[in-house]
């Protein structure tokens, strides 16, 4: 398949001149002679029947098609050295992709759980809110994403459904005890800034709920952990996925009320998607038998 591809020599040797624009500096770079470096370069310069530099007395430039494989080259030993970097350290290391706010407020406070079974596993997280090919992101080596959970349009994934979450209303108990003396009730709410998600509409949902027997207002933030720490502070009745807030309510930082309110506004899944080239990953395959335990967990506590 790749039987004419030039020498490895020729184009790593192409890519320093390119690169630092000169011979010289691209000999010194990797340790051999300015002539070795001309050398390789007007052998690939033969093999490819074009010619990859314009040559003057003390310069060197590139090529219109020296230009092109310049930048093709770069990304190509870019991709090599993070798969290489990826293999060294994925005997010991586990990366994990998934959310801001799934990582502060669910799993980091949980992880030392998973630790103290497999402290030989170094567990790292990666927290994006924006979607990410695990298939091509070598960096990851397990994501948990948030979003409806379509079975369909992720077929070609081996992925597994983790939560299906859903939205309570939460305060802290000294405003839940105050709340009858406010003129107007505070809400604290996410908008979403993945436009891939479904959003909610907060303020129909509120006003079908209080029926215009209170005045209310909305409150909005960019992410969860905003509206989670707003409601710590005893801003206002947060409304927040059930999930993230578990932990809050066990040591009563946070109380649940409007049952009513919580059930109509269903809160979208968390699931477990896993690329191809970590399926045989022990320590992958270890955490994520921790997760699926720990969502058994939480089913056997709501039964």
């Amino acid at each position: 398949m790749f039987a004419q591809l030039p020498s490895l020599k020729a184009l790593k040797s192409f890519e320093s001149a390119a690169r630092l624009q000169s011979f010289k500096l691209a000999a010194e770079e990797l340790s051999v002679s300015q002539t070795a470096i001309s050398h390789q370069i007007r052998l690939l310069e033969d093999q490819l029947s074009m010619k990859l530099f314009h040559r003057q007395t003390r310069a060197v430039t590139l090529t219109e098609q020296g230009e092109y494989l310049a930048q093709t080259l770069r990304h190509a030993f870019s991709h090599i050295q993070q798969g290489l970097e990826h293999i060294s350290t994925s005997a010991n290391t586990l990366t994990i992709s998934t959310t801001h706010a799934f990582a502060a407020m669910w799993l980091v406070p949980r992880l030392s759980q998973f630790q103290q079974l497999h402290p030989e596993i170094d567990v790292q997280i990666r927290a994006n809110d924006q979607l990410i090919d695990i298939e091509q992101d070598v960096q990851s080596d397990l994501a948990i994403r948030y979003g409806e959970f379509k079975k369909q349009e992720n077929d070609h994934l081996n992925h597994h459904l983790l939560f299906s979450d859903r939205l309570q209303c939460v305060a802290t108990p000294s405003y839940w005890h105050v709340l009858a003396e406010q003129e107007v009730w505070q809400f604290l709410c996410v908008k979403l800034k993945n436009k891939n998600l479904k959003q909610l509409d907060y303020e129909q949902a509120i006003s079908a709920f209080l029926k215009t027997r209170f005045n209310f207002e909305i409150k909005y933030f960019e992410d969860e952990m905003q509206v989670y720490q707003a409601a710590l502070a005893g801003q206002g009745i947060a409304i927040l996925n059930e999930m993230l807030i578990a932990q809050s309510i066990e040591n009563e930082w946070l109380s649940s009320n409007m049952d009513e309110l919580s059930q109509a506004m269903e809160g979208l899944d968390y699931y477990v998607v896993m690329p191809k080239r970590t399926e045989d990953n022990q320590a992958v395959l270890l955490f994520d038998a921790w997760l699926k335990q720990q969502s058994k967990m939480k089913t056997d506590n709501i039964v």
